[in-house]
């Protein structure tokens, strides 16, 4: 019998590990790799930039192998059973986004989720209205492509299947799930009617290689 959790599936005769990818470094929590390593998946981190966390030793309990790599790198792994993309692809330079997600393609047999961050990365959009602030060292230091929400459903749509989109607003540097879509196009966030320009974070789910 094959068992759900989220991105995971596994089963209890399943001879064959499986495996599960994280497309860029890890949450703080390390959520969804701890729930993999926890259900038996060879654990795999692929992130071009190498950073402090991943001495400690909780990294090193939880992920099996990391590659500092970018994803369109040839890479002699498994494909993920399952995998996880977040908040990493709206660093990707504009020219490299289809390359980068047509590796993620490459790289994966199992359904998996896609987030990303559509903020400043500090609670607000001063990236929409100041790009030139946002294309690294040496202003903010922060790289941020500054592709609109309606751009990422046109990208991801064109490589993949998923069963919905789950929103959370930013308003005034607070975070809130986006309750309703209404009629006139606006969305309902903590009773506040808000734009799709106030949406902070989208999520993918579910999502499958299209044919």
């Amino acid at each position: 019998m094959l068992h759900q959790w989220g991105v995971f599936g596994f089963s209890n005769t399943e001879l064959i590990m499986k495996t599960y990818i994280e497309f860029g470094a890890p949450e703080p929590d390390m959520s969804y790799v701890k729930f993999a390593k926890k259900s038996g998946y060879k654990t795999i981190v692929i992130d071009f930039q190498e950073y402090d966390f991943m001495d400690e030793e909780y990294y090193k309990l939880l992920v099996d192998e990391t590659y500092l790599n970018y994803w369109s790198d040839p890479l002699d792994i498994p494909l993920a059973d399952s995998w996880v993309c977040f908040s990493s692809l709206e660093h990707t330079p504009y020219s490299d986004v289809h390359k980068e997600v047509e590796a993620i393609v490459s790289k994966v047999s199992g359904p998996g989720e896609i987030g990303i961050d559509l903020t400043d990365h500090s609670g607000g959009f001063t990236h929409v209205e100041f790009p030139e602030n946002f294309q690294g060292y040496p202003s903010t230091g922060l790289y941020l492509n500054g592709i609109n929400y309606r751009q990422w459903i046109d990208i991801i749509s064109e490589y993949f299947t998923f069963d919905r989109i789950d929103e959370m607003a930013c308003i005034e540097g607070k975070w809130s799930p986006v309750e309703k879509k209404n009629e006139d196009g606006t969305l309902t966030s903590g009773k506040r009617n808000i734009s799709k320009d106030q949406v902070g974070h989208i999520n993918f789910k579910n999502c499958e290689v299209k044919e």
